[in-house]
């Protein structure tokens, strides 16, 4: 009776072992395909960030191109209404200047004139 206990009691921890060995397997396929998954998430959050970050220069250098713009803009505005105003001056002090070469000669010591 102690052999057949015995190779039972074999018979049992060679079981034992190899459904322990089986578990082990499982749980290393699972934490493989849990390492997996973790890694495609990373990739797939890096190429988001790369994505992001591109977006954000595009965005940063339109940007910048419109802010260029509306200086230009505002810096020929300016040009623009001062020749404008100057155009219009122009006919009034061509007539002073004409009139100022024509004041005679006693009148050349007034105020006004000088």
């Amino acid at each position: 009776m102690k052999k057949e206990e015995k190779k039972e009691k074999d018979e049992l921890e060679s079981k034992l072992e190899e459904a322990k060995k089986t578990q082990d397997d499982k749980r290393y396929q699972e934490l493989e395909n849990k390492i997996a998954q973790l890694e495609a998430e990373k990739k797939e959050l890096e190429e988001i960030a790369k994505r992001s970050q591109y977006e954000y220069i595009n965005l940063k250098m339109d940007f910048d191109r419109y802010q260029r713009q509306i200086k230009e803009s505002s810096q020929n505005m300016e040009i623009d209404s001062l020749l404008s105003v100057v155009k219009k001056f122009l006919p009034f002090i061509e007539d002073l200047r004409k009139s100022l070469e024509n004041i005679t000669d006693e009148h050349k010591e007034d105020p006004l004139t000088k």
